[in-house]
């Protein structure tokens, strides 16, 4: 059994990622158990622990903000786990994904490239939501590299 923390079932992103996860770990003989945290770090804490309790043997998380108990819990019970939807290459801690901040950034010179000179961003949750704010942060800085 493998344990998933995700933010909100309230976003198709998050159903893609168990829907893969699903197939993937059911070809391996896994079953998932899906948990939620509503963007609480607490929560996610609180849901990882109650996953391990019950055995989890893997754990995936999303993002790479979180309560400073979760990976010191992790270690404790000695099993697998990674963070979902981003990718840093000094990360402490296993990802797989891609690098937000850099991605807003392209976002922001293919803007300008088009010629756009007023740019708005309909963002996501930001608190709680590393990603959404990485995004965020790229748009912003690839718009004031090109003035």
């Amino acid at each position: 059994m493998v344990g998933a923390v995700i933010p909100t079932l309230k976003h198709a992103i998050y159903a893609s990622l168990v829907e893969a996860l699903q197939q993937e770990l059911g070809a391996g003989g896994y079953s998932l158990v899906i948990a939620t945290s509503e963007y609480q770090l607490d929560q996610e804490v609180t849901q990882a622990q109650l996953l391990l309790e019950r055995g989890a043997e893997g754990i995936v998380l999303v993002g790479g903000s979180h309560d400073p108990r979760l990976h010191p819990l992790l270690d404790t019970f000695g099993v697998a786990y990674t963070h979902a939807y981003i990718h840093q290459e000094d990360r402490l801690h296993p990802c797989v994904g891609f690098d937000n901040r850099a991605a807003g950034g392209r976002i922001a010179d293919f803007l300008v490239t088009l010629g756009h000179r007023r740019v708005a961003m309909i963002a996501g949750i930001t608190a709680g939501n590393d990603r959404a704010g990485e995004r965020l942060e790229g748009l912003r800085d690839g718009l004031e590299a090109h003035g």
